[in-house]
């Protein structure tokens, strides 16, 4: 993570986003332990 931000501010990336599935509750500690913060919800509705 250390490296995709490094990269990024070298770019002048004025913001990253990453994208998991609702469930994955360990993924959204590591992000936020990282320092992001959540952005939106999606919602689904199948209709098939």
């Amino acid at each position: 993570m250390d490296a995709a931000v490094a990269i990024g501010r070298a770019e002048n990336v004025d913001a990253m986003r990453l994208d998991s599935w609702s469930f994955n509750s360990s993924a959204h500690a590591f992000f936020e332990s990282e320092g992001f913060t959540p952005l939106n919800v999606v919602f689904e509705r199948k209709l098939l």
